[in-house]
């Protein structure tokens, strides 16, 4: 669950050149490696509100959701078909994490906070283009962005709910 968390709070995530717009809306890729060295690879859309929080929609390698409004998270796991819902225990602080980045080179950015290391790579606008990250269990992870569309309006909260099947096993944790 640590791989969800942190796309969480990498949605969520600005410095003074990177534009973080009121909302936007992706394709990506990610791949997540562990310290023996396995690699998954991940691919689906995703859509982000600053008020309203995040929605992941994992299309490959198996189908999932995964939706947040900064307060609880929940993983609809349509392989399975099961929900599971998880409560965000430490808010993400957002300024801190700006406090920490730096920029190392042209349209490259790092920071260290809870734990966790992370590289952003924008554009020349400042549109973020992938996110590297070291997560506290030595996992290496990579999102690129893809087909990003930026808006000054906020998505609505009901398009960041996930949509709940009634016949799903639903696991509160």
């Amino acid at each position: 669950m640590r791989v969800f968390f942190t796309l969480t709070l990498l949605s969520s995530f600005a410095l003074s050149q990177v534009i973080l717009p009121t909302s936007f809306s992706a394709s990506f890729k990610q791949s997540v490696t562990n310290p023996k060295k396995k690699k998954i690879n991940y691919s689906g859309t995703m859509r982000f509100s600053k008020k309203n929080g995040i929605k992941w929609i994992y299309s490959k390698p198996t189908k999932k959701d995964v939706c947040s409004d900064k307060i609880r998270l929940v993983v609809v796991d349509h392989d399975l078909e099961q929900v599971s819902y998880y409560k965000l225990n430490n808010a993400i602080n957002l300024e801190k994490i700006v406090q920490k980045a730096q920029l190392v080179r042209k349209n490259v950015y790092t920071a260290k906070y809870d734990g966790q290391y992370y590289t952003l790579q924008v554009d020349s606008k400042g549109t973020i283009l992938r996110v590297a990250y070291k997560d506290n269990l030595d996992n290496d992870g990579l999102i690129i962005f893809s087909k990003t569309k930026y808006s000054t309006k906020e998505r609505s909260k009901k398009s960041l709910e996930c949509k709940i099947p009634k016949a799903y096993d639903i696991v509160d944790g």
